[in-house]
């Protein structure tokens, strides 16, 4: 049998919940907000390209960009709600890894961002790129 009590705000009737499960229901929608508080990463018609919209994420997130290749893309409205700028490139790479240039991205520990061709090589130990 369920009880039930009055929501005098809404004038509903609700299931008289269980102190544990109001907890847990309290519980996930404090997750929901922290959800909706995910970091997002958008590249906007504004960018123009993708260097410019990597370049205006980097400075918003204490990065240095190299964007270290001579070819760049039109850029291309999205979003990618993720937690870090890591996450975000190698979304966007993994999104252009089918074109006829694809790049790859080098992230180094003292908060550099390197764009580079796929032929090259992310050299960590002597901050050079070998082909």
């Amino acid at each position: 049998e369920t009880n039930y009590r009055i929501d005098r705000k809404s004038a509903l009737l609700t299931p008289n919940l269980s102190k544990e499960l109001s907890q847990t229901l309290e519980s996930n929608t404090e997750e929901k907000k922290d959800i909706s508080s995910v970091h997002r990463f958008e590249i906007t018609q504004d960018d123009e390209t993708l260097s410019i919209a990597f370049k205006r994420w980097s400075a918003q997130e204490g990065y240095q960009l190299i964007w270290d290749t001579d070819k760049d893309f039109t850029a291309v409205q999205a979003v990618y709600p993720l937690s870090t700028i890591e996450d975000a490139v190698l979304h966007v790479m993994k999104d252009i890894e089918n074109s006829d240039y694809p790049l790859h991205a080098c992230i180094y520990h003292n908060k550099v961002l390197r764009i580079i061709p796929m032929k090259k090589v992310c050299d960590r130990q002597r901050g050079l790129d070998r082909e």
